[in-house]
């Protein structure tokens, strides 16, 4: 095993508490690493797919297809439904994350695929990172891969057949 795959997991280890976490699932190459990583600590969790209604065609079914063990998660309201009583949302209304994935981590410590490299502000988090807005309830945002690249994730996929 190499070094940043054995971080991963002591690291989420290191977080486990008596209480499973949360592992957000988006079906993506991130999403497959961090799950496997998960399953691979043997720590307690439960991994969520917040269906947004505007996913590209064919992930619900890849996940059922490969990966039973991920809830699928639903939302009241479709995002065209949200656009219809909101309007289009935009970087300063961003209510489509809030009502259709964000709402499912308020108060939990949840799993992510984030990794530093996509954005500069997220190559300024912790791997441990605390939401500060006060709807998300001191909710955790645990991310194993943080300083991983993007031909890690790539390898990682590869070596385990994923």
């Amino acid at each position: 095993m190499n070094k940043k795959e054995q971080q991963a997991i002591d690291f989420l280890r290191s977080m486990e508490r008596d209480e499973p976490m949360c592992l957000g699932f988006s079906g993506g190459k991130d999403s497959v690493v961090i799950l496997n990583l998960a399953e691979r600590s043997g720590i307690k969790y439960n991994a969520s797919y917040a269906n947004t209604t505007v996913d590209p065609p064919g992930t619900i079914s890849f996940i059922k297809k490969n990966y039973s063990q991920v809830q699928i998660l639903h939302p009241k309201k479709s995002f065209f439904q949200l656009v219809e009583s909101k309007g289009l949302p935009g970087r300063m209304r961003r209510f489509c994350c809030e009502k259709l994935k964000e709402q499912y981590g308020i108060g939990q410590r949840t799993i992510e695929g984030m990794r530093a490299e996509e954005s500069q502000s997220r190559a300024l988090y912790e791997p441990e990172q605390c939401d500060v807005r006060k709807w998300m309830k001191g909710a955790k945002h645990i991310l194993p891969i943080l300083n991983w690249s993007e031909v890690d994730v790539w390898n990682y996929i590869r070596k385990y057949g994923l």
